[in-house]
């Protein structure tokens, strides 16, 4: 973010604030009526920018003030440097995709490379933040105003066909308390630095939403049955809350669609104001908000959704063809390590192979009581399917023992991170507990802060070295033999079949369909989200959405004719498999992952089968939704922990 101080702009600079976040106080702020005869006045405006888009909502509703006053676009990716800047020979081919609000150059006599231009011609010695919406008049060369909520009634007051927006006594103070409730509210949500803080900002806002809701269900304005000003001020940030705010800004309890009075309100005042008035440009405000919020969204990846429309996701877009975007002739272990270096240099993300894929049962691993533990940690999805393998197979929880690891991983001097147990109170930093911790300590009930073996494991490596010195392995799940000390398997497909056929649980004449299943599913499910979610390429994040959205709907077709995904009876590997993916999708993957195209609950049947499959105790007794949260959201970007999620209308 640009700072000018005494007219001199610093990249990057963090303006000092107290605990809370605060936007910045308004420069600039015209007293009187607007001359609109003697003047020649430019509005600047970014279309991502909900204070900007509400001034020029109300500008575009007067034909008056359409003749009267300039809008300039700026562009929604912010330059290092300069903040915002307007269409150029550099940003044009990135800019050009977006044709409701198209970025243009400044249109005012200035000509303008950049918006901070247009303050420092007006005020030389300007101090603070370059915002938009900017009122200029180039007749005097001055900024008239920057503040929205005064803009927005200096022009309804111009024309006397826009009267009415300001018409009730009650547009002063409800607009007033708006703004402070919800606009200013939800961006104390996304800058929030403690999780204390965060949570209270995200209830407060919840709050206000409930309240406009009942508040809907008797008039269909919020000051009456009348559009005034307040509704553009509240239409500009619904719009906004589906595509940035439920998933960037961490608000994700309920999307609009289940408010059904606000997104009926939202979706008459959009088409009462028609496209050319309203001017929403979603495909901007999408990727403003996900490029820009670097601290949020560390590799600047933009998720496919909501790109076309504030209610429109997408899902329509990604229906299964009836073939696997999966080459089925790759290696059937399911682990495609061709080209891995180039691909990772692409951008992609690349799992690595499991190394230890013993069997138990065998002559070396003979099944004996009290021998085996599995070291896992509630986070790690793969750790998920053989807990749940454990728990689900007749015999298991008393031939295996379990080594809960911490849900976050420890963050060690060469950039890497280990699996742990849970940190001491002597442990400072990051690696030591979060405020979110201190405030659920029933987060860490059940995990060990020691190795329950006895061998002195601190850290998921050490396990491996025990057998074997040189190991350099570091991932779980780990099936541990406590006798010789070597490591049984770490490959969490083969954990749940060897679970399945010791258990005499696993039917031989479904072999083939259960190996083919199990393909799609790893590659285009399991994986595909990591795929998506971890992605540093923009091409190759898109393809994995698709590819993994384009799945789902498979799924919810094959599950609309059966119970289960091979048969009516029971759950299968197949379901075991498929399972920690499902359950993590709605409050982890959607936001986490930048998957945000559907939620498991808008696909009929594959929701069924989740809620089906969690009626399971066993299930549900290997699951912790809460772990898997605080692992996910815990130790990445704000480290701030939706724990509103738990809520929400997914789950």
């Amino acid at each position: 973010m640009v700072y000018v101080l005494e007219g001199v702009a610093h990249a990057d600079c963090d303006v000092p604030q107290g605990p809370e976040h605060h936007r910045e106080p308004t420069h600039f702020a015209h007293e009187g009526p607007l001359d609109l005869v003697n003047s020649e006045l430019h509005l600047y405006v970014s279309a991502a920018c909900p204070w900007a888009h509400r001034v020029l909502i109300v500008r575009n509703m007067s034909d008056n003030l359409r003749s009267k006053v300039t809008v300039s676009v700026v562009s929604p990716f912010l330059d290092d440097a300069l903040g915002w800047v307007f269409l150029n020979d550099d940003n044009r081919e990135s800019v050009q995709r977006f044709d409701v609000l198209p970025v243009t150059v400044d249109k005012s006599p200035l000509r303008a490379r950049a918006l901070i231009d247009v303050y420092l011609k007006s005020t030389p010695d300007y101090t603070g933040r370059i915002t938009t919406p900017v009122l200029y008049d180039a007749v005097s060369n001055k900024i008239l105003s920057t503040d929205s909520f005064h803009l927005m009634r200096l022009f309804g007051s111009s024309d006397s066909t826009l009267a009415h927006l300001c018409a009730s006594e009650k547009v002063e103070t409800a607009g007033r308390g708006l703004d402070e409730s919800l606009g200013k509210r939800v961006d104390m949500c996304a800058v929030a630095k403690t999780q204390e803080e965060y949570e209270a900002h995200t209830t407060h806002f919840y709050k206000q939403l409930d309240e406009l809701e009942e508040g809907f269900a008797s008039c269909r304005r919020v000051c009456g049955n009348r559009t005034t000003l307040v509704d553009i001020q509240l239409l500009v940030i619904l719009v906004r809350y589906d595509p940035v705010y439920f998933d960037l800004f961490k608000c994700f309890k309920r999307r609009l669609a289940s408010y059904p009075n606000l997104s009926t309100f939202a979706v008459g005042l959009a088409e009462e104001l028609g496209v050319e008035k309203f001017a929403l440009d979603c495909n901007q405000v999408v990727h403003h908000y996900w490029t820009s919020f670097k601290g949020w969204n560390p590799n600047g990846v933009v998720p496919l959704a909501y790109r076309a429309g504030f209610l429109d996701c997408g899902i329509q877009k990604f229906r299964d063809g009836g073939e696997s975007a999966v080459d089925a002739s790759a290696d059937a272990k399911g682990q495609d390590q061709a080209a891995v270096a180039d691909r990772k240099a692409r951008g992609e993300f690349v799992r690595g192979v499991a190394a230890h894929r013993n069997w138990l049962g065998d002559a070396d691993f003979p099944l004996e009581p009290n021998r085996y533990v599995m070291f896992v940690a509630n986070n790690c999805p793969w750790c998920h399917r053989v807990l749940m393998a454990r728990a689900i197979y007749p015999g298991m929880e008393d031939l295996i023992g379990v080594a809960l690891f911490f849900y976050r991983r420890v963050a060690a001097a060469n950039g890497k991170s280990f699996w742990r147990f849970v940190p001491g109170a002597d442990v400072e930093g990051e690696n030591g507990l979060c405020d979110f911790e201190r405030l659920r300590p029933e987060l860490l009930e059940g995990l060990d802060t020691v190795d329950p073996t006895g061998n002195g494991v601190r850290i998921a490596p050490d396990v491996y070295q025990l057998a074997d010195p040189a190991s350099t392995e570091t991932s779980v799940p780990i099936l541990f033999d406590t006798k010789t000390k070597r490591v049984v398997s770490n490959e969490s497909a083969d954990i749940v079949r060897m679970f399945a056929m010791v258990s005499g649980s696993f039917d031989e004449s479904r072999l083939e369909e259960i190996n083919t299943l199990n393909f799609r599913i790893y590659h285009e499910v399991n994986n595909g989200a990591y795929k998506a979610g971890f992605s540093s390429n923009q091409e190759t994040h898109e393809k994995a959405s698709a590819t993994y959205f384009k799945a789902l709907d498979w799924l919810n077709t094959k599950l609309a004719n059966s119970r289960y995904l091979i048969t009516n009876d029971a759950p299968t590997e197949v379901d075991l498999r498929l399972f920690p993916t499902i359950y993590r999708h709605d409050p982890v993957y959607h936001s986490r992952m930048k998957l945000n195209v559907a939620m498991v609950r808008d696909y009929v049947h594959l929701n069924r089968w989740l809620l089906d499959m969690k009626s399971f105790p066993a299930v549900m007794r290997s699951s912790r939704l809460e772990h898997s949260m605080a692992g996910y959201f815990g130790r990445t970007g704000n480290a701030l922990v939706p724990f509103v999620g738990l809520e929400h209308d997914g789950v």
